[in-house]
């Protein structure tokens, strides 16, 4: 069971984000490497705190499936996106980095596209 979260969105909307903001700023990043303009990682620190407002605040049991995913969002994207941003900002991500962003983005917008097609359905 979930305590609270400060925001809700449809699971449709949320599918949406993934796909034309997350998905696709890690394609972007992926792609221009070092020429990526700073709002860009500005964007993900802002993706990163915000998944406080929209991601349920799970309790730490291992449960279902869920609550794994929101414990993930905490424990994983939180840091990761702060963390990719900074590096991102002083120009010290690798190649093998952005090669992996670009297949983690694709990922993340083919993910989200099934599952709202059968949202959608």
């Amino acid at each position: 069971m979930t305590l609270f979260s400060l925001l809700h969105l449809s699971m449709k909307y949320v599918n949406i984000l993934h796909i034309l903001v997350i998905g696709t700023s890690l394609l972007y990043i992926s792609y221009y490497q070092s020429k990526t303009p700073f709002y860009i990682y500005y964007l993900l620190i802002v993706l990163g705190l915000c998944i406080i407002l929209f991601v349920p605040i799970p309790n730490l049991e291992l449960t279902n499936f869920r609550n794994v995913l929101y414990i993930t969002h905490y424990v994983l994207f939180i840091p990761g996106f702060l963390a990719l941003a900074y590096y991102g900002l002083q120009n010290k991500l690798s190649k093998d980095t952005y090669s992996a962003l670009g297949f983690i983005g694709l990922f993340i917008i083919m993910y989200h596209l099934y599952k709202l097609i059968f949202r959608i359905m």
